[in-house]
Order: structure tokens, then C-alpha cells, then sequence
């Protein structure tokens, strides 16, 4: 199956959505969190991008990420694991907003100071 994935004008909107989302992502993985990153097109606010929001997540310990899966999945993420990348863990989650483009969200958790990504 392919998947259109279009690319838009700048929304202002999605600065707010990224503020929205980390700030409820600190608050599921807790102590563990230490930074949450906008990251990818979107977070330049003048320039075209696809609608998807690219967040980057700092944390501890990733290894403590896992038992907190369901609180992050609370929130409308879909865990993948690692997708692929030892290290990382990687979670997925689709907006659809009314009278707006699709939104997609992809979190990357890295542990600190990792070159993993």
C-alpha cells in the first residue's frame, strides 16, 4: 500500500502541537524524561513540510521506557520498539483534525548522550 504523504505550507499550529504533546509525554515517562526536542521539517516554522510532527526524547535510562508503555500508548501512540535501532524506542500516533490535513507524531526516546537515533 502507498501512502501520499503531501507536502504543506508552514502552520503555525504545529509549534503548538509539538508544546502540547511534550509537555504530556514529560509527564508519562516521569523522572526518566530530561528533554523532549522538536525535531524534522515542521519544527522550522518557514518552510514547506510534510505534516508530521518529529519529537526527540531524551531520558535516563531507556531501558525504564518500557514498563511506562502504556501510559505513552494513554496518550494515542502506538509503541514499535526499537524499529530497528538498538537503543531507541519509537512510538507512532495520527491526528486528524477537522478541516486540517492529517497530522502524524513519531517520538523517538534516546538515553542521554546517546549517538543513537
Amino acid at each position: 500500500m502507498i501512502r501520499k504523504v503531501e507536502v504543506v505550507p508552514p502552520d503555525r499550529n504545529w509549534y503548538n502541537l509539538f508544546q502540547d504533546e511534550s509537555q504530556q509525554l514529560s509527564a508519562a515517562l516521569g523522572d526518566n524524561s530530561i528533554a523532549i526536542h522538536h525535531i524534522g521539517s515542521t519544527s522550522i516554522d518557514t518552510i514547506y513540510a510534510k505534516p508530521i510532527i518529529d519529537m526527540l526524547a531524551e531520558v535516563k535510562d531507556i531501558e525504564k521506557v518500557d514498563p511506562l508503555n502504556a501510559a505513552i500508548e494513554a496518550l494515542g501512540y502506538v509503541s514499535m520498539g526499537e524499529l530497528g535501532i538498538t537503543g531507541r524506542r519509537f512510538f507512532g500516533k495520527i491526528i486528524t483534525l477537522e478541516l486540517e490535513p492529517t497530522i502524524f507524531m513519531y517520538l523517538r526516546l534516546v538515553r542521554l548522550r546517546s549517538i543513537v537515533i
